[in-house]
C-alpha cells in the first residue's frame, strides 16, 4: 500500500507550517527520527538534503511572503540597493577600506 502524499507547502498562508515543522515531517516520512538541525547555523548540505526529502514526499517551496503579501523581485532589488548603500556609507564613516569591528 502506498502512503498518501502530504499536501504541505512552506507558506504561512496555507497551513501555517513553519520550515522547522516541515523538516520534522519530511524526516518522519523517511522514518528518520533524529535531530537534523538545531538553531539557525545550518550547513548548506543539510539544506539541500531536507529540500530533496521534501520533494520526494510532494512538498514544494512557496513564494517568500510577509504581512503585506508576496515579495516581488523589485522588493528584493530595493532591499539589496539599500544594503549596498548602507555598506558604502559605513565604510566611508570608518575610513576607506576599513572593516568595522
Amino acid at each position: 500500500m502506498q502512503r498518501p502524499r502530504p499536501a504541505l507547502i512552506v507558506d504561512r498562508h496555507e497551513g501555517e507550517g513553519g520550515i522547522g515543522h516541515l523538516e520534522t515531517v519530511a524526516l518522519a516520512l523517511e522514518g528518520r527520527y533524529e535531530t537534523f538541525t538545531v538553531g539557525r547555523a545550518i550547513e548548506w548540505e543539510k539544506v539541500k538534503e531536507i529540500y530533496q526529502l521534501g520533494l520526494r514526499h510532494g512538498m514544494r517551496l512557496a513564494a517568500v511572503s510577509g504581512v503585506n503579501g508576496v515579495y516581488t523581485d523589485e522588493d528584493f532589488d530595493r532591499v539589496r540597493q539599500l544594503a549596498l548603500s548602507a555598506r558604502t556609507a559605513r565604510r566611508g564613516a570608518t575610513g576607506a577600506g576599513a572593516t568595522p569591528a
